[in-house]
């Protein structure tokens, strides 16, 4: 599979050039690439473990008032 790159640029003279280059890319590395872009199961429990420790803070803090 090979994804086209567009290259425009101007020069000093305010002349456009436009040049299309194509990349290849193997098939494996662009499912890695679409998985990458999902959040991890790991990512999320940290957040969540993270997101209790702040509720918990916060509920000692009233409780001690």
């Amino acid at each position: 599979m090979s994804i086209p790159i567009v290259i425009e640029f101007k020069d000093e003279d305010g002349n456009t050039f436009k040049k299309t280059e194509y990349v290849k890319v193997k098939l494996s590395e662009q499912e890695e690439w679409e998985t990458s872009a999902e959040i991890s199961p790991l990512l999320i429990a940290i957040l969540v473990i993270i997101a209790a420790l702040i509720s918990l803070f916060i509920i000692y803090s009233w409780k001690k008032r």
